[in-house]
Order: C-alpha cells, then structure tokens, then sequence
C-alpha cells in the first residue's frame, strides 16, 4: 500500500499514514470548511488497509500502527470523524493488537485531554496520554 499523505494547512491537519513504518499522525488544526470532504480520502485509505492487512493475516507484511493525535485545536464535526477513524483503528486491532493510540494535549488544555479519554472509553481503544513538549 502507498502512503497517505495530507499537508498541514491553516484550517487543517498534517496527516500521514504509512504503513511500511507503521507511522499514522494526525497533527495541528483540524477546521476544515467541509469535514466530510477533507477526512474523506482518509477513511477511505484507512478501509483499503483493513481490506489489505484482513487478506494478508497471518504475513505481518506491515508493523501495528503507531497512531499520533497531536492536535491543538479541534471542533465538533472534527469530533465525528476522528471517532470515525478510530473506529476504523479499531478493526485494525483485531488483526494487528499491539496497534497503539498516543493522544497528546497541551497542560492547560483539559478539554483535549478529556475528550481523548472519552474518545478511549467510546471506542475500547487503549490511548497513551502525553503531555506537548514545546
């Protein structure tokens, strides 16, 4: 599989998803005037892997994901697609369990902190919480 890529704009989030590292970042802001088309191809990518490590089992072909949130800012419909996409994580761990979920948030910023513990306990996920370092 290829890697995903997204650059990081003013209104949204770098992400990266690659496989062959087992490296998948979502990082900086997420505002996208139209969510649905900006997390869209992410999905997307995210279901041909499930299709792809689902086929390929018992090869190990790729590392479990190493999955970073490193975002500072985000709003409600954000909110959705990101429990879409951990969702979708989710599935990856019934073939790659050791898949791992480090969700960052700034010391003062609660808000972020709370919401990925709500986001752990929605999914059944395991999160690592970590603090920013400037």
């Amino acid at each position: 599989m290829e890697t995903f890529q997204i650059p990081e704009q003013k209104h949204t989030p770098r992400i990266l998803l690659d496989p062959a590292s087992g490296i998948f970042e979502i990082e900086g802001i997420s505002l996208p005037e139209d969510i649905f088309a900006f997390y869209e191809p992410v999905l997307k990518w995210l279901d041909g892997y499930i299709a792809f490590i689902r086929k390929t089992e018992n090869q190990h072909i790729y590392p479990p994901p190493k999955v970073t949130f490193k975002l500072n800012y985000y709003n409600s419909g954000s909110v959705r697609m990101i429990t879409s996409i951990l969702q979708k994580l989710k599935m990856i761990t019934d073939f790659q369990p050791e898949t791992m979920i480090e969700w960052y948030y700034e010391e003062e910023d609660l808000h972020i902190l709370e919401n990925g513990k709500d986001l752990a306990e929605l999914t059944g996920l395991t999160f690592q919480f970590e603090l920013l370092k400037d």
